[in-house]
């Protein structure tokens, strides 16, 4: 039996290595949430709010 793959938040944040600082960590959030905000979508371009919630998570959990 395989065990369960850890997720790595880290990586899912834009790659960020373990020991990035709070700065570090607050501007790759910054960066992914205006990307996938649904506000800042094109008219007519899908709206993820799964994504911007997903990257959301991240930031609070980092």
């Amino acid at each position: 039996m395989e065990e369960p793959s850890k997720r790595d938040y880290y990586a899912d944040l834009g790659g960020l290595p373990e020991s990035a600082s709070a700065e570090d960590i607050k501007a790759a959030w910054f960066k992914l949430a205006k990307l996938h905000h649904p506000d800042k979508k094109a008219p007519g371009e899908p709206i993820d709010a799964d994504e911007f919630r997903r990257v959301s998570l991240l930031y609070i959990i980092l």
